[in-house]
């Protein structure tokens, strides 16, 4: 089995802003990397594009389940 990687750093919201978010409504947290159980794979994100930040009034409820195959 390969080495997991150190903790990751999530950006997370911390308060949803009124108008646009601003650099003090986010956080940047360390959580550790969970091994992939079986049938699960790890994948590593190398960044985001700024255009899939959306505005607030179209800000869905998180609804990604991970580990589904």
């Amino acid at each position: 089995m390969a080495v997991l990687p150190a903790p990751q750093r999530e950006v997370r919201l911390l308060t949803k802003p009124t108008g646009l978010p601003q650099p003090e409504h986010f956080g940047v947290v360390e959580t550790p990397v969970v091994p992939p159980r079986e049938g699960e794979v790890l994948a590593e994100q190398a960044g985001t594009r700024p255009s899939t930040v959306r505005g607030p009034s179209q800000w869905p409820e998180p609804h990604v389940v991970c580990g589904a195959v």
